[in-house]
């Protein structure tokens, strides 16, 4: 049996789920054990504990084991009755009576199938709380000893065959209503109220995403279900937990094969220091039964936290001693089972992060900027995150922020740092990006493979929506652009620009008031020569292959065809390292290519040639070897497949060289960034270390 919980189907086979815990997961940290506790336990069962009509269990073993309570399966639908739950002619033991007889409380549970919830379906809710009762009131079992029904509220393990999503088919409002009604009538049949309400068991993410984050239910205890972790998820409406079904792969003894088992609840309490809790009810199983309980003593609570005679635990957990884990012990009222409640609660301290000041910096300039914080929660590493970032910039749950920031504005950052002990913390800090000045690699911009016109200023006029056009190249300076770090293009102090949005054919480019961070400005070397604009993916395209002087270039659908192909200046290639380019250890064939401080030196002006090569001079780049981790240097240009590389778009700035041949991009290896270190093959995975700027 695979999956959330060992459920059985009419006739015993396994009930397949694991799909919705694959669809919802609660991914929630892990915490350093503890001071030593003994949460009360649990065991669930259901005829999987029973594998043929002859496998009984000991629960003789089973109490003697430490638990103190199981959960037995009673129906499911309204099409199956567990044997096992009140024993019959062919199944030669009752769980329920034999379980009590250990003085162990038991749960009945009924598996919820809301798909088809008609009369001739699986059965409306009404029915299969009738169900669900009629099983129960068969078992005739000890009522001080029988807990009220939990309904079970889990992922559809019949959804591949009865082609429902993993709520059934239901939308949240539907699921909150069909639930409702299952209550209704489970509290008519069974004369459960509110000192004896039924039980919910349910995982987090199914319940935040079948019911919608419902609240309206936080009034029945809640059996969460939630593995491999010391600090669970809780769904919406809840404080916490009463039952907590840690792991559906136990053993214990008396029972064969793997089982469910459970905590009663808390195992652990984690809350900030400072701040005020949410109120924690503890709960013992004869409390569950309605049983009036008093708590008249705590020890080992926080500094700063009470308990009430009802068992509510409230207040704020002093500051001064964040960092620290207590050790709880309850006594409840004498007769109460269990006779102690012991579990562990930790106060987190306040993570100080630290502001890096007021950061400013320039649009298309590369950044690695690390946010470092202090942790009083010692041996726990906090994980970042922020908003507010300035475009382009992204931040690793290391507190490391890179990327080519390319709008200019003035942007409030909030970096929040966490731990797995709860410890939390913020700073604020205003990042301001200065638009980029008119500097540059200038020179012509020629077409190749057509008419071998360059782009033209007519007559250098700057008016705002002068149409560039194409003129036989004579190298004056209306021909000369000025390509600047935040992707724009310039001329006489003026932008190409693309007009309007650039979705429609043919969209024409002009000349306008330079505003840095304005997509319809912003182009970036593209393969084959192309011109792109990155924001409409869109190529600057002259038509006809012998376009006279005055033909205008537009903006279309790129191509790898005649009128799409561009010569421009070589020029160096930033790498998203500040202030390292991609350069040639030498001119010679077989040369290192590798990642040196920026020089405006021939060993790092590089052109993306119309053929597909990336060219230094008169050699090309090439991969030597098509595995991640292959060096890269330059050879002859021969045209093979090694020397032909495609410019991929990573953001409005950085771009990434694609082999032809390997699929692999041209990468900073990971153990150094320092000048001089060989460049290889990697993943395209658009990461710092395998973006570029090609001016």
């Amino acid at each position: 049996m695979t999956g959330l919980r060992g459920r059985a189907s009419i006739a015993g086979g396994a009930l397949i789920i694991a799909a919705g815990l694959a669809l919802f997961p609660v991914a929630t940290a892990t915490l350093r054990a503890a001071a030593a506790t003994t949460p009360t336990q649990g065991v669930d069962v259901s005829s999987l504990q029973h594998p043929t009509t002859t496998s009984t269990i000991d629960w003789a073993q089973v109490a003697a084991a430490g638990n103190a309570f199981t959960a037995v399966k009673a129906s499911e639908g309204n099409y199956y009755t567990n044997p096992w739950f009140a024993g019959d002619a062919t199944h030669p033991q009752s769980d329920v009576k034999d379980a009590t007889a250990q003085s162990l409380y038991v749960i009945p549970y009924a598996f919820a199938n809301p798909f088809d919830s008609t009369p001739t379906g699986n059965g409306t809710a009404v029915q299969q709380a009738d169900r669900a009762a009629g099983v129960i009131t068969s078992a005739n079992a000890p009522a001080n000893l029988m807990l009220p029904l939990a309904l079970d509220m889990e992922p559809d393990p019949y959804a591949a065959t009865e082609g429902t999503n993993q709520c059934y088919g239901l939308s949240p409002t539907a699921m909150v209503a069909w639930i409702n009604a299952f209550i209704t009538e489970a509290n008519a049949k069974l004369n459960l109220n509110a000192s004896r309400p039924l039980i919910i068991y349910t995982t987090a993410g199914w319940w935040n995403t079948c019911t919608g984050s419902s609240t309206a239910f936080s009034s029945h205890p809640l059996w969460l279900a939630s593995y491999g972790v010391s600090n669970p998820a809780l769904p919406a409406g809840w404080n916490n937990y009463t039952f907590w079904q840690y792991t559906d792969n136990g053993t214990v003894s008396g029972i064969s094969g793997p089982s469910d088992l459970d905590y009663l609840g808390p195992v652990l309490q984690v809350s900030p220091a400072g701040k005020p809790i949410a109120p924690v009810q503890l709960h013992t199983l004869t409390s569950v039964n309605g049983q009036s309980v008093s708590y008249p003593t705590v020890t080992g609570l926080p500094p700063g936290l009470a308990m009430s005679s009802s068992g509510q635990i409230t207040g704020t957990p002093a500051a001064a001693d964040a960092g620290h884990q207590y050790s709880v012990t309850v006594t409840p009222s004498a007769g109460s089972v269990p006779a102690t409640l012991n579990f562990n609660w930790h106060v987190a301290g306040p993570i100080a992060v630290h502001s890096p000041g007021s950061p400013t910096t320039t649009a298309g300039t590369p950044l690695v900027l690390r946010i470092t914080a202090s942790d009083p929660d010692t041996g726990y590493t906090p994980s970042f995150t922020a908003s507010g970032l300035p475009s382009g910039l992204t931040m690793s749950s290391g507190g490391v922020v890179t990327g080519w920031p390319w709008k200019p504005g003035s942007f409030t950052v909030t970096v929040a740092a966490s731990d797995a002990f709860g410890g939390t913390g913020t700073t604020s800090f205003t990042w301001t990006i200065k638009a980029a000045g008119n500097s540059g690699t200038t020179g012509i911009i020629r077409e190749v493979g057509g008419s071998g016109k360059c782009l033209n200023d007519p007559a250098g006029a700057t008016a705002n929506g002068t149409l560039p056009n194409m003129w036989t190249c004579d190298g004056k300076s209306f021909q000369k652009w000025t390509v600047v770090q935040d992707g724009t293009i310039r001329v006489a102090g003026k932008c190409l620009d693309m007009a309007g949005t650039g979705s429609a054919t043919t969209t024409a480019v002009r000349l306008w008031t330079c505003n840095s961070g304005d997509p319809a400005q912003q182009w970036q070397a593209g393969s084959y020569g192309q011109l792109v604009n990155p924001s409409s993916a869109k190529c600057l395209f002259i038509s006809g292959s012998s376009a006279a002087n005055g033909s205008k270039p537009v903006v279309q659908a790129c191509a790898n065809a005649t009128g799409y192909h561009w010569n421009r200046p070589a020029a160096p290639v930033f790498s998203a390292e500040p202030g390292r380019c991609l350069a040639a250890s030498g001119t010679a064939a077989g040369s290192a290519v590798e990642l040196v401080t920026c020089a405006n030196v021939a060993t790092q002006h590089w052109v993306a040639a119309s053929d597909g090569s990336f060219k230094l001079s008169t050699s090309c780049l090439t991969e030597n070897g098509k595995t991640a981790g292959s060096l890269l240097s330059i050879a002859s240009c021969s045209g093979a497949s090694s020397t032909k590389w495609t410019v991929v778009s990573a953001g409005q700035i950085a771009t990434e060289l694609k082999s032809a041949e390997s699929s692999l991009c041209v990468s900073v290896p990971s153990t150094s960034t320092a000048s001089g270190t060989r460049l290889v093959i990697g993943p395209c995975a658009a990461t710092p270390a395998a973006t570029w700027h090609v001016e």
